[in-house]
């Protein structure tokens, strides 16, 4: 199975990335600089949504700082599992994002710390296009990108 890596990218050096089969969604150039990763993903997927093949990556600009000791990109710690508002400062709120997206609403929610993930095409369209158009606008909100960040493994349960 084809893999391929869709890093988003703001000003981190990517030379790690040169030998990769990669698109790179640079932020201030191929978008605002709004929606911090997540934004940059669903774009990705909007752009290319009838021609997903394969599994795909999906990375920050520098995956090495959230747990990712190499270029295997296997995660070296598990999803971390955390109630509906994980402190009062974040002020995140995961049930109405999960409403907003039909997706299930949970006490607790498993997540991946930094945001970076491998998919498969599969997976990825479980969803219809016009659910990521939907939330590809919600990602250029305020909070909605921290959200997104603890809801991956809810989207996409069998990522790692």
């Amino acid at each position: 199975m084809a893999t391929h890596y869709v890093i988003a990218r703001y000003n981190e050096d990517i030379s790690w990335a040169d030998d990769l089969d990669k698109t790179i969604i640079q932020k201030g150039v191929d978008m605002p600089n709004l929606g911090r990763e997540a934004s940059s993903y669903l774009l990705f997927i909007v752009n290319n949504y009838e021609k997903l093949n394969g599994q795909y990556y999906f990375l920050q600009g520098n995956p090495f700082e959230h747990g990712y000791p190499d270029k295997k990109f296997t995660r070296t710690s598990s999803p971390t599992e955390n109630p509906q508002h994980t402190s009062a400062k974040e002020k995140l709120h995961l049930h109405w994002l999960c409403d907003k997206l039909m997706l299930p609403i949970k006490p607790n929610y498993k997540y991946i710390v930094g945001a970076n993930f491998l998919v498969t095409a599969e997976e990825l369209k479980q969803y219809t296009y016009k659910w990521y158009v939907n939330a590809f606008n919600l990602s250029l909100q305020h909070r909605v990108a921290w959200e997104l960040e603890r809801l991956w493994l809810t989207i996409y349960p069998n990522s790692l």
